[in-house]
């Protein structure tokens, strides 16, 4: 990435790095040269962070305001959040996808071609799901890993 937004003039991308709170978040924006940055109904950069043994990693100033925010302001204070952590337990990873919000952003996002038939063939079948995740353990003789879709 770094050699394109080098190389390239104008670059189509921008790669900026800045501390929040002791972290580095680094993040990568489409410019006006990538013919990508207009009309998109997100902001057209993500940002990444490793902090703590957290990756965070997502569209916008993401990682910037998740390094920011006040402990009872985050995820981990969700109910959801907090009932998939309870159910597995101390883990060597987790995964936690929160399905209700993607569909969200996925509609939002979809060609309005599209919109009838999401309407009509998966939304009403996803409007039951919740969240989803998934965990990974490992000690010194094994390795186990589970998935768990939640419903509404």
């Amino acid at each position: 990435m770094r050699a394109v937004a080098a190389t390239a003039d104008p670059s189509p991308v921008e790669i900026t790095t800045e501390d929040v709170n002791g972290v580095p978040v680094t993040t990568i924006a489409l410019t006006e040269a990538s013919g990508m940055a207009t009309g998109l109904p997100v902001e057209p950069k993500i940002s990444l962070a490793i902090g703590d043994g957290h990756l965070y990693l997502g569209l916008g100033d993401f990682a910037t305001q998740a390094l920011s925010r006040q402990p009872a302001d985050s995820l981990a204070s969700t109910p959801s959040f907090t009932k998939a952590t309870a159910a597995v337990g101390d883990t060597a990873g987790l995964a936690y996808v929160d399905i209700a919000s993607a569909l969200s952003f996925a509609e939002l996002m979809m060609a309005s071609d599209q919109r009838d038939m999401f309407e009509t063939q998966i939304k009403p079948y996803a409007d039951a799901l919740d969240f989803l995740v998934a965990s990974i353990d490992q000690d010194a003789t094994s390795s186990s890993a589970s998935l768990m879709l939640y419903v509404k």
